[in-house]
This record gives C-alpha cells, sequence and structure tokens, in this order.
C-alpha cells in the first residue's frame, strides 16, 4: 500500500535524507520542506520513502524543485502525490506550479498532470537568459493552480 503524505517537521530529516541518496547535489531544506512524500509501507511499519515531490516559492509561482520516485507506481498514485502537493500551493496562495523539463518522458509526464508547455515565457536563470546559455533545451511548462 503507498501513503500520501505533507513534509512536516516530525519527518523533514528523512526526506533530505531520501534525497540525499538519490540525487549528486545536497537537497535545498526550504524546498523540502513544501514538499509531499510517498511512502511504501508494505514492509516496515513507519514506511519507507520512496518518492518525494517538493516546490521553492518564487514570488506568486511555485518552482517544482524536486520530483522523484524511485519505484515503479501506477499513475494513480503519481497524480494523488501531485494533487496533494497542488493542494500545498493553494493554501499558500500561489498562482501557478512552473516545471523546467528537459527530459521527453518528464515533458510527456508533466503534461499528463495538466501543466500545459508555455515557450514564450523569458526565464531568467541565475541572471541569465534561459535560451541563451545551456539550458537552451529546457522546456517551461505551467500548472495554473488558480484554474484548479
Amino acid at each position: 500500500m503507498k501513503i500520501v503524505k505533507r513534509v512536516d517537521e516530525k519527518n523533514i530529516e528523512q526526506a533530505m535524507e531520501f534525497l540525499q541518496k538519490v540525487m549528486p547535489t545536497p537537497a535545498i531544506k526550504d524546498s523540502v520542506k513544501n514538499g509531499v512524500l510517498l511512502l511504501d509501507d508494505e514492509h516496515k511499519m513507519e514506511g519507507e520513502i520512496i518518492g518525494n515531490i517538493s516546490y521553492e516559492t518564487f514570488g506568486s509561482h511555485a518552482l517544482v524543485r524536486y520530483f522523484i520516485v524511485k519505484k515503479i507506481v501506477n499513475k494513480d498514485i503519481v497524480s494523488s502525490l501531485f494533487k496533494e502537493l497542488v493542494k500545498r500551493v493553494q493554501e499558500q496562495n500561489l498562482k501557478a506550479l512552473i516545471a523546467l523539463v528537459i527530459d521527453p518522458d518528464a515533458f510527456q509526464l508533466f503534461s499528463e498532470l495538466g501543466f500545459y508547455h508555455s515557450p514564450d515565457h523569458k526565464v531568467l536563470f541565475e541572471g541569465y537568459k534561459l535560451k541563451n546559455k545551456d539550458f537552451s533545451q529546457v522546456k517551461f511548462m505551467v500548472y495554473d493552480v488558480e484554474a484548479v
């Protein structure tokens, strides 16, 4: 059985540890605290973390910072994980979720979750226009939280 649970002060350290194990770069705690966890409680009483989706706030928008699932799960589980994240974003009165996507499979997943590609957005990344740097392959995707 899979369980979707928000990151809170009781489990943020476990969420950080999960991300440290699956990513080569250190996790950003401010982003992790805005997350939702996917737990697999089939083998452990407290549930093993097998997924995380979280965001970082930029003004009135939320940038998807981490979207990691380390086991194969069905689309309904991923959808439940995402819906809980949207609730969290709505509670903070943010307007949209933004995803910067390169991988075609990730593009397809975000599309299925309701994101749309917005090629005309001008994005600055550490002060550089996205199209003028190594980020030229990145697709800017938007999920309108207010429309939900």
